[in-house]
C-alpha cells in the first residue's frame, strides 16, 4: 500500500524511495477545459464563473529542524576514568648491605667469647695435665676449635636464609600489589564501558524520539493540509458542475456536438489516464523491489560484519592466551634457575668457611706442636747443664789427682724425667 504521504517505506523502517503519483483525470480535465472554451467560443454562452479554484493551504510549516536541533549529545560521554598508578617497590627489597657485616660481627663475638672463657680453660687443663696428659687436652683443643668453626658456620648460614626468606615476602608483596593494581583499573575500565553504553543508549533513543515526535507532527500537519484542500477541490468541482449542468441546459441543442466531442475526447484521455496509471504502477514496483533488494544485501553485510568481528575477537582471545602461557613457563623457568644459582652459592660459602675453620685449626695444631716441641728442648738442655758442670768438675779432679779422664773421653749422662718435668714447668709457669 502507498503511503499518502508520497513515500514509499520498508516495513520497520523509517526511509524510503519517493512515489510519484500522477492525479488522476488530470489530462481528461484539461482537454474537458479545452473542449469548453471551444464551446463558448462557438455558442457564445461563456461563463466566468465556471471553472474557477479556491484557494488551498500550500507548504504547511514543519517542525522537523526544530527536532533535529534539540538533539542533545553529553559531553561526558567516552570519559575515562583515571587509572591507578602501579604502587612501587618496597625500599628494602634486593640485596641486604648489612649482612655480610651483621655476620662478620656476630663470628667477631662467638670468637673473642671463645677466647675469653675456653681458651684459657684449655691452658689451664693443659697447664695441670703434665707432659703424660697433654695428647687428651691436644684432643680436647682440637674439639673446641672444630666447634667454634662449625658455630660460626651455622650463624651464617642463618643469617643468609632468614634474609632470603624475607626477599620471598617482599617479592610476594610486591605481586600481589601489582595484581590487585590490575583489578582495580580492570574495574574501573568496565565501569567506563558500562556508562558510556548506558549514556549512548539513552541518548540515542532520546534523540531518536525527538525525530519521530517531529516527523509525525509533520506528517499530520500535511494531511490536515491536504484534508482540508481535498474540501475546498470538492466544493470547486460541485459548484463548478452545477454551473455547468445549469449551463448545459441552456445549451442542450447548442452544445449537443460538442458533448459528443467531449465525450470522445474524455474516452481517449480515460484510456492515456490508464496506461498512465499502469506506468507509475509498474515504476512503484520496481522501486519498491529495490529497496527491498537493498535492505536484504544491508541486513546481508550486517551478519557477515558481525561475524567477522566475533571471529577477530576469538583470535585475540587465543593469542592473549598463548601469550600469558608463554610469560608464565618463562618466569617457573627464572625462578628455578634463580633458586638453584642460591643453593649452589650459599653451598660454595659454606666449603669456604669450613676449610677456612679447618686450616685456621691446622695452624693452631702446628704452633701447640712446636711450642711443645720448645719446651721439650728447653728442659732438655736445662736438664743436662747441671750434670755437664758435674762431669766438667769430675774430670777436673780425676786430672789433679792422677786418675785421669780428659775431655776426650767425657759422655754425657741420661736425663732426670723428673727433674725435666720440673724445668718445663718452671719454664711455662706463670710468673709472680
Amino acid at each position: 500500500m502507498a503511503n499518502p504521504y508520497g513515500y514509499g517505506q520498508i516495513p520497520m523502517q523509517g526511509y524510503g524511495y519517493y512515489e510519484q503519483q500522477t492525479p488522476a483525470g488530470s489530462f481528461a480535465a484539461a482537454n474537458q477545459q479545452g473542449a469548453r472554451a471551444f464551446g463558448a467560443n462557438a455558442y457564445n454562452t461563456n461563463n466566468p464563473y465556471i471553472g474557477q479554484q479556491s484557494q488551498g493551504i500550500q507548504g504547511a510549516p514543519g517542525v522537523m529542524q526544530y527536532a533535529q536541533g534539540a538533539q542533545y549529545n553529553n559531553p561526558y560521554l567516552g570519559q575515562q576514568s583515571e587509572r591507578s598508578q602501579d604502587a612501587g617497590q618496597n625500599a628494602y627489597a634486593g640485596p641486604n648491605q648489612y649482612l655480610e657485616g651483621a655476620i662478620g660481627r656476630a663470628a667477631g663475638d662467638m670468637q673473642r667469647s671463645f677466647k675469653q672463657t675456653v681458651v684459657p680453660e684449655l691452658d689451664r687443663m693443659a697447664q695441670q695435665s703434665g707432659s703424660f696428659g697433654n695428647s687428651g687436652v691436644q684432643q680436647v683443643q682440637n674439639e673446641a676449635y672444630r666447634d667454634l668453626g662449625e658455630n660460626i658456620g651455622n650463624v651464617s648460614n642463618q643469617m643468609r636464609m632468614q634474609d632470603y626468606t624475607t626477599q620471598q615476602g617482599l617479592a610476594e608483596s610486591s605481586l600481589n600489589r601489582g595484581q590487585a593494581n590490575n583489578q582495580f583499573n580492570a574495574g574501573m575500565s568496565a565501569n567506563d564501558l558500562s556508562r558510556n553504553m548506558a549514556g549512548g543508549y539513552q541518548g540515542n533513543a532520546q534523540n531518536n524520539n525527538y525525530l519521530m515526535q517531529g516527523a509525525m507532527f509533520d506528517a499530520g500537519n500535511n494531511l490536515q493540509g491536504q484534508m482540508f484542500n481535498s474540501t475546498l477541490g470538492n466544493n470547486d468541482l460541485t459548484r463548478n458542475s452545477n454551473l455547468a449542468q445549469a449551463q448545459g441546459q441552456f445549451n442542450t441543442g447548442a452544445l449537443n456536438t460538442n458533448s459528443m466531442f467531449n465525450a470522445g475526447n474524455m474516452n481517449t484521455n480515460s484510456m492515456f489516464n490508464a496506461g498512465q496509471g499502469n506506468n507509475m504502477n509498474q515504476f512503484n514496483a520496481s522501486a519498491g523491489n529495490n529497496m527491498l533488494e537493498n535492505y536484504r544485501n544491508r541486513q546481508q553485510n550486517q551478519g557477515q560484519f558481525d561475524a567477522s568481528l566475533g571471529n577477530n575477537r576469538y583470535q585475540f582471545d587465543q593469542s592473549l592466551g598463548s601469550q600469558n602461557r608463554q610469560f608464565d613457563a618463562t618466569l617457573g623457568q627464572n625462578q628455578y634457575q634463580f633458586d638453584q644459582n642460591l643453593d649452589r652459592s650459599i653451598w660454595n660459602d659454606n666449603m669456604g668457611w669450613a676449610n677456612q675453620g679447618f686450616q685456621n685449626t691446622r695452624g693452631l695444631m702446628n704452633d701447640a706442636y712446636n711450642w711443645a716441641g720448645g719446651g721439650v728442648n728447653a728442659t732438655t738442655a736445662e736438664q743436662n747443664t747441671p750434670m755437664n758442670y758435674w762431669q766438667q768438675f769430675a774430670n777436673a779432679g780425676n786430672a789433679a789427682g792422677g786418675q785421669g779422664g780428659t775431655a776426650t773421653n767425657s759422655q754425657n749422662m741420661q736425663g732426670n724425667p723428673y727433674l725435666g718435668a720440673w724445668a718445663g714447668w718452671n719454664m711455662f709457669a706463670p710468673k709472680p
